[in-house]
């Protein structure tokens, strides 16, 4: 006689375990929820879903006086600074001896500019180790076409 075959009876494969990028892509629908209700609220005019097509790490959203307001997930991987701490502050904080002061006057520049742009830094973890890390920062305007935010895509390189 044949024994039934359950779901007890089935070894565990491999595809079963949890997978890191089905982790990541409900990272990235969660990022993406989250900055569409910014979105409505501050009233940008841009297409967030197309905007995150890129690859990046984390992202960090400032005001215009450039204090954070929202960080993605992947900012406390990448620096390990904890939101919380980032919140209020500017990104500068992750800045340090070797972060270039020509990229830094490139990017203050561009941010009065108001234009969308991309740069490579060299930035801190919490821990004081260095990385590189490229920002594309796109600005964020709402429907008088005025400059309320920025967003930066970040990655590390």
């Amino acid at each position: 006689m044949k024994e039934k075959i359950t779901l007890k009876h089935v070894p565990l494969l491999s595809w079963d375990l949890s997978n890191p990028l089905s982790a990541l892509k409900n990272n990235r629908a969660i990022e993406l929820a989250q900055l569409t209700q910014l979105a409505g609220k501050n009233g940008w005019q841009v297409d967030i879903k197309s905007e995150l097509e890129v690859y990046y790490h984390a992202i960090v959203v400032t005001d215009i006086q450039q204090n954070i307001h929202w960080v993605s997930q992947g900012f406390q991987s990448m620096t390990g600074y904890q939101p919380e701490f980032a919140i209020g502050k500017t990104p500068s904080f992750l800045q340090g001896e070797n972060t270039s002061t020509e990229v830094k006057q490139r990017i203050r520049e561009n941010l009065g500019s108001g234009r969308r742009f991309t740069e490579t830094l060299i930035n801190y973890r919490q821990n004081r180790e260095e990385y590189r890390c490229q920002i594309t920062v796109v600005p964020l305007s709402n429907w008088v076409n005025e400059i309320t935010h920025f967003m930066a895509l970040e990655r590390e390189i």
